[in-house]
């Protein structure tokens, strides 16, 4: 896909892509192909919060404990669904689906 492109079937990603779409010194839109069973490593945002909408499949949050030491909570989302990151919340976010693909747009401020 073209930078810019975004015409494409929403679920055709053949590898993890981001394709950033905006930014600025105050925020950030990235658009992330998700293969199957794929996940982030443990990340945070900085001072950043955001926003997460799933355009197609199914995703998975795990949030970490600062506290703990351990993931506390796991949330899974649907296309439609949106999902909140908070500041310096401590998260893997990735594919639920073990066979299809998700993406995801994800907006950062």
């Amino acid at each position: 896909m073209a930078k810019g492109d975004f015409t494409h079937d929403a679920c055709d990603a053949a590898k993890y892509e981001r394709f950033p779409m905006f930014k600025n010194e105050n925020s950030e839109i990235v658009m992330i192909n998700w293969p199957a069973g794929v996940k982030s490593l443990p990340h945070d945002h900085g001072d950043s919060r955001g926003v997460v909408t799933v355009l197609c499949g199914e995703v998975f949050q795990e949030v970490f404990s600062r506290d703990t030491k351990k993931f506390i909570k796991r949330t899974t989302h649907k296309a439609g669904e949106i999902l909140i990151e908070g500041k310096d919340e401590i998260h893997i976010m990735g594919n639920a689906s073990l066979s299809k693909k998700a993406q995801t747009l994800h907006i950062y401020s």
